[in-house]
């Protein structure tokens, strides 16, 4: 049986959409997935709306899919550009403390990103990591998966210290420390999890 999910994200240019987007195939690829990316970037200098979109599948993927199996918005506007391309039945993620969406026949899961990254991990720029954390504990691939990925960039960075390590690493568990109960209550999301358990059975590349 195909195991197969794609995942687009929506944000602002400047909250990590791209680089979390990136980390994200990065990981699914060296768990030892097939992944087909698109991105899309403002057109201001600085700001505007940009969204990356993974399609991650264990078999070979030529293109981006017709439509997203679960939609991340990290704001309104991420939401009202792109809830039209998240299927029936899809999976929606938002942040409640930015706009309260129209539900319709999707899943929904209220993330508190924002809150995470500001008063629990205290670190703002930390945002995509929360966002990463919950699709890890949704979805897959697993946290270490994302880890080794993040730990390999930041290590490459110039603006690297232990304490960005730290909370990078910090930002990651709680979020998925927080999705994990909403989990235990509701199931897997319908045609999602099937990811997750099939790379359970994987080895890393």
């Amino acid at each position: 049986m195909e195991n197969e999910v794609t995942i687009r994200i929506g944000g602002e240019s400047g909250e990590g959409t791209i680089s979390g987007g990136d980390i994200l195939a990065l990981a699914a690829a060296r768990w030892g997935y097939h992944v087909y990316t698109f991105r899309t970037f403002p057109a201001e200098i600085l700001g505007g709306p940009c969204l990356f979109q993974v399609r991650i599948s264990d078999r070979p993927v030529k293109s981006m899919g017709d439509s997203a199996d679960v939609l991340i918005c990290l704001n309104q506007e991420a939401y009202e550009r792109n809830i039209g391309e998240l299927r029936h039945g899809g999976v929606l993620i938002y942040d409640p403390s930015d706009f309260t969406p129209d539900t319709g026949d999707c899943i929904t899961y209220a993330i508190p990103f924002n809150e995470i990254a500001r008063k629990e991990v205290q670190l703002f720029q930390t945002k995509n990591m929360v966002m990463l954390g919950a699709i890890s504990g949704l979805f897959g691939p697993p946290l270490e998966a994302i880890v080794q990925v993040v730990q390999s960039r930041l290590a490459k960075s110039r603006k690297s210290n232990s304490t960005l390590m730290e909370k990078n690493m910090l930002a990651l568990e709680i979020a998925k420390k927080y999705v994990t109960p909403q989990l235990s209550w509701r199931g897997w999301p319908k045609n999602c999890h099937r990811l997750v358990a099939h790379s359970c059975r994987r080895r890393m590349r």
